[in-house]
């Protein structure tokens, strides 16, 4: 890693970096394998054997404090590049992981983070990413579930050595790829040593990639509310507290894939939590 930093005024930074790295090449260890004794020696490498993955890239940002320090926040660009990314790829039908390498895949995005302290008692947040992440070279995937194979590209084709792939080339993967999250927090004293802490967050995540071009597995987009409410002793050891997360009950799956030792189309998805109310009681030792 390589960074040149400037600060071209007090409490604010300039910098630049260039990166590279690497991680080690391995050996898949299903615990289900395939019929591969009619395979070529090149197919059954293809299956077992993943190469190193090296990295490089580029990352340049501003951050500092701002109006006598009430704002402070950060911009972040980025752009790597990944030759043989290890992906890892579920076979539903063996219900066993196993790691294909990507010829290419790049990662380019832009993180930004505030925080604006309006008053004393009164605070407000912004976080965004949007992240493009792309299958420049991929020529090799895995074909899912019940797709149609072809005589050859595009869609699922079977090569020379009979391994039957897809060409990913150009294809965009990954989750979300623009997320936000807008805050507020209201604290103030309300009794002789207690103050009262509000907290509101609102989280918002774009749709989804397909996985593989599979068709119904974009995950949909959602917008996620959360609420808390803290009753504090001030320089005591109490704390009481209320803390609503997903409080609008937003019903919403985060990945969907193949069913496990499912029929040809069967999905299966990961929900994430439901509405969950907490109470809260803490005491400090240290108090």
């Amino acid at each position: 890693e390589l960074t040149v930093s400037w600060f071209p005024m007090e409490d604010m930074l300039v910098y630049a970096a260039y990166k590279t790295g690497f991680q080690s090449f391995g050996i898949s260890n299903p615990g289900t394998v395939p019929n591969l004794s009619a395979a070529s020696q090149a197919v059954i490498d293809d299956y077992f054997v993943f190469e190193e993955t090296e990295v490089t890239g580029f990352e340049a940002g501003v951050k500092g404090y701002f109006f006598d320090r009430r704002l402070s926040g950060d911009v972040t660009l980025f752009a790597y590049e990944y030759k043989d990314l290890q992906v890892a790829v579920f076979d539903p039908i063996t219900t066993t992981f196993s790691t294909q390498n990507a010829a290419v895949a790049n990662n380019v995005g832009i993180e930004v983070q505030g925080r604006f302290q309006a008053t004393d008692q009164l605070e407000l947040r912004l976080g965004a990413m949007y992240v493009d992440l792309e299958f420049d070279d991929f020529q090799d995937a895995q074909c899912y579930t019940g797709q149609l194979r072809g005589g050859g590209p595009p869609g699922c084709y079977v090569r020379a050595d009979g391994a039957a792939v897809q060409d990913l080339s150009g294809e965009k993967y990954g989750g979300p790829p623009f997320q936000a999250n807008v805050g507020i927090s209201y604290m103030r004293p309300i009794l002789a040593n207690w103050s009262i802490d509000l907290t509101a967050d609102v989280m918002y995540h774009d749709e989804g990639r397909k996985t593989r071009r599979q068709p119904n597995t974009a995950t949909s987009s959602r917008v996620v509310s959360n609420l808390s409410a803290r009753l504090l002793q001030q320089g005591g050891p109490w704390e009481f507290a209320l803390i609503c997360s997903n409080c609008a009950n937003e019903i919403y799956v985060t990945s969907i894939q193949d069913k496990p030792l499912g029929s040809v189309g069967d999905l299966t998805g990961q929900i994430g939590l439901p509405r969950l109310l907490t109470a809260q009681l803490t005491y400090r030792l240290d108090q």
